[in-house]
């Protein structure tokens, strides 16, 4: 297998099926590629942030678990002190190691990778420190491999509680990992922001709710919330006002088309600036122009398909012809690259036997 499947198999698992019904509003963690995330200059020199991408572990059994949970404790304790003597105290660790498999993901095997990984540490750490990071984040890669592993056999999350039992199941296996201490540095409170934001979001798109309702249901959230004590990101114009437009969701149903779009309007200028909504209605327009191209294309493509007359050479040229009369270069490429992304998508949960008949 290339090393580029199992660790983006538990990243599209937890964002594209855990979170990808809640399009425009999944929970966004950013690193900022200017921060210095070390104290040496020498490292900042080094490290150079890349978009995470997957590489190929082996799955380990029972027993590797048990023991791997362990001897994480014995071995390591409670590693942040010595971390923050290597890290600066506002680094994002997590956001390291995963740079890090970006930076070595074209390697064939685990080992190779985690070879080139211990001569790259060397490059940048002290030598103590290089071999200390180097068993975490080893550590960090084998909760990975294992958790990827596991996902194979778990059915698709369909409801709020699977949801959220699937969070808690993946918190607690990278506990039983990593350790506590080693958890609480790489994740701290992401199940509890993560399972905040599911309940969040069903609060919001259930439509059997008036916005007077929900804002209710959403105050007894946030009391929660406060007693948890975690901190949620600030959201953006764009994502506040997609959750103004659910939660208005029932009270919309009830108004004219005119109605609608008067209180969108609103809306709108309640967010955003008065360049921002020049550049909205210039996208909407797009967007709306390219809808009606799609649905043009795919029903006289499937009118095409369905013509038992024609070869299949005949009907792959006819549609390629149709698609070229229809979009633009631009869209035309925009809708390949979303076609592809949906093959991709099949073909990953095919490949793993995670989809919804998988119960």
């Amino acid at each position: 297998m290339s090393p580029a499947k199992i660790l983006f198999f538990i990243f599209f698992v937890m964002i594209a099926v855990l979170f990808g019904f809640f399009a425009n509003h999944s929970i966004r963690i950013s690193v900022n590629p200017e921060k210095n995330i070390l104290k040496s200059e020498k490292v900042n020199n080094l490290v150079r942030f890349e978009n995470s991408s997957p590489i190929n572990f082996y799955a380990q059994s029972a027993e590797s678990h048990k023991k791997i949970k362990s001897e994480g404790k014995k071995d390591f304790g409670d590693p942040e002190p010595r971390l923050l003597e290597i890290f600066n105290k506002e680094s994002d660790i997590l956001s390291f190691f995963k740079k890090t498999v970006s930076r070595f993901r074209n390697f064939s095997d685990t080992a190779a990778h985690l070879e080139q990984v211990k001569e790259y540490f060397k490059k940048i750490f002290k030598a103590e420190d290089a071999d200390f990071v180097f068993e975490l984040y080893n550590r960090y890669l084998t909760c990975s491999e294992n958790l990827s592993y596991v996902f194979k056999s778990r059915s698709y999350p369909d409801t709020q509680e699977e949801i959220i039992e699937t969070i808690d199941f993946v918190s607690e296996f990278r506990k039983d990992y990593l350790g506590e201490e080693l958890y609480n540095i790489l994740y701290k409170d992401s199940a509890a922001q993560k399972k905040y934001m599911v309940k969040k979001k069903y609060i919001l798109k259930n439509k059997n709710f008036y916005s007077w309702e929900k804002k209710r249901m959403l105050e007894d959230l946030n009391s929660l919330n406060g007693k948890n004590q975690f901190s949620l990101k600030s959201q953006s114009p764009y994502e506040k006002y997609m959750d103004e437009l659910q939660l208005n969701s029932k009270d919309f149903s009830e108004l004219s088309e005119k109605e609608v779009l008067a209180r969108k309007k609103e809306l709108k200028e309640k967010f955003f600036s008065g360049e921002t909504l020049k550049r909205m209605k210039s996208f909407e327009d797009e967007a709306i122009e390219y809808k009606r191209k799609v649905a043009l294309f795919e029903a006289r493509k499937k009118e095409i398909l369905d013509n038992a007359a024609l070869s299949e050479d005949e009907k792959n040229e006819k549609i390629k012809y149709l698609k070229d009369r229809i979009f633009s270069v631009s869209d035309a490429e925009r809708y390949s690259r979303i076609e592809a992304i949906n093959k991709k998508r099949e073909k990953l949960l095919k490949e793993y036997g995670f989809n919804h008949n998988n119960k």
